[in-house]
């Protein structure tokens, strides 16, 4: 057997293996302990794997002894020959021959306040916590998570509010509204914060967006004395929540594809249902002719999804991919 292996039994680990699979990369093997070995030896942090083993169809081994120095620990390993062992919250040296089995090595996490190189050695929390240090990088994490989400809001809006204004030039009036240049950059945010972050973050952006912008839209842009503007808020929130999480599903399967694959399907997935889900329940029965529009309308958003390859192959340069990592394990 060859792949990945994680050694853990704390929440860390439990949220690393979580991460990890969402990002999608393939857990070959969890090993962790069971609760009353974990009981008997006071683990601290401790938490069970079970459920993210079964959640994600990944093997769960519970070792014999903390430690490892035992026969049927190291047959385990001696039998199945792992190429990469991930070792978090594993408070015991994993013994010499145990690591000798694996192809590649093995990486050892562990919490820090700062990002390397800094924080290397023994017990860096515990120094983090005597000399005041703050978490940088879970306070680079939520400014981001909330400036996403708060731009994601933002466009919301602005296609509620352009989408009631057809472009009166070159006779496009019957075909075209200007929400059909600015909601494309929705399928951007999170399509970077999926191949940043995972499936999970990325969905967590798409809802807080979504409440955002339902808020926002009632707030600023929706006349409840006028059924359309009700019908358009209604439309909106029930266009964008679905084709944002289709959006997301399809982007996770496909990331592993070159690069440009995985934003420009789920874009053009996405946008299609939106689009079509968006028209119909806003227009439909109004009199307005929503079949042109909205056809229209998803021409300029398959442009403009061609358009935002550029800005996300721009960024994506700054971004860590998992897909390398990936690679250079099954090569």
């Amino acid at each position: 057997m060859s792949g990945i292996v994680l050694c853990s039994c704390t929440t860390t680990g439990w949220e690393i293996c979580n991460f990890l699979s969402d990002s999608g990369i393939k857990i070959d093997q969890i090993v962790s302990v069971k609760e009353d070995l974990a009981q008997r030896l006071n683990i601290s942090n401790y938490k069970s794997l079970v459920d993210v083993s079964e959640s994600y169809g990944i093997p769960l081994y519970y070792v014999n002894e903390y430690s490892m120095k035992n026969e049927l620990d190291q047959n385990h390993f001696d039998d199945k020959r792992y190429d990469l062992m991930i070792i978090c919250g594993w408070q015991r040296l994993i013994p010499g021959d145990i690591l000798d089995t694996l192809k590649i090595g093995g990486i050892g996490i562990h919490g820090s306040s700062e990002f390397l190189p800094k924080n290397r050695g023994r017990s860096p929390q515990v120094w983090s916590l005597i000399e005041g240090k703050k978490l940088i990088q879970e306070s680079q994490m939520n400014r981001l998570f909330l400036a996403l989400s708060f731009f994601m809001g933002a466009v919301v809006l602005a296609s509620n509010y352009l989408v009631q204004f057809p472009i009166k030039y070159y006779g496009l009036e019957e075909i075209l509204t200007y929400g059909a240049f600015s909601y494309p950059v929705a399928f951007l945010i999170t399509d970077l914060a999926n191949r940043r972050y995972g499936k999970l973050i990325a969905k967590k952006i798409v809802y807080f967006g979504f409440f955002l912008g339902v808020l926002l839209t009632l707030y600023f842009s929706t006349n409840f004395s006028d059924l359309i503007s009700i019908r358009i808020a209604i439309g909106s929130g029930t266009a964008f929540i679905t084709a944002q999480l289709i959006d997301v599903q399809i982007f996770d399967k496909l990331r592993q594809k070159k690069w440009f694959i995985a934003p420009l399907t789920s874009s053009l997935v996405g946008s299609t249902i939106d689009t079509f889900i968006f028209f119909s329940i806003s227009f439909y029965g109004t009199g307005i002719n929503w079949i042109s529009l909205s056809l229209g309308d998803l021409a300029v958003k398959i442009f403009v999804a061609l358009v935002m390859l550029i800005p996300f192959r721009i960024l994506m340069s700054s971004i860590l991919d998992f897909s390398s990592l990936k690679k250079t394990i099954s090569n």
